[in-house]
């Protein structure tokens, strides 16, 4: 099976540069930390191909299955 992003149309895609800030190689699989939103993010990625600090990754969200919700009253928006 596809990995859900080829699934659907490009539109359900949010996309955004980051830069790598803290690059841990952990044994079969890189922890990589981001900022984004003025939040640290931290992904998870193989070890295909070597990840440094500085690296330009770019940032893929697949919205279809994305919930929001207001932070004030915790209500879903639909």
């Amino acid at each position: 099976r596809p990995p859900r992003s080829t699934l659907f149309p490009y539109t359900t895609l949010f996309r955004s540069k980051v830069f790598v800030t803290v690059s841990e190689l952990l044994g079969a699989e890189y922890n990589i930390h981001f900022n984004f939103l003025d939040k640290d993010m931290v992904c998870k990625f193989g070890v295909e191909k070597k990840i440094k600090v500085g690296d330009l990754l770019i940032l893929t969200l697949d919205l279809t299955d994305a919930l929001f919700f207001d932070p004030i009253t915790g209500a879903r928006i639909k």
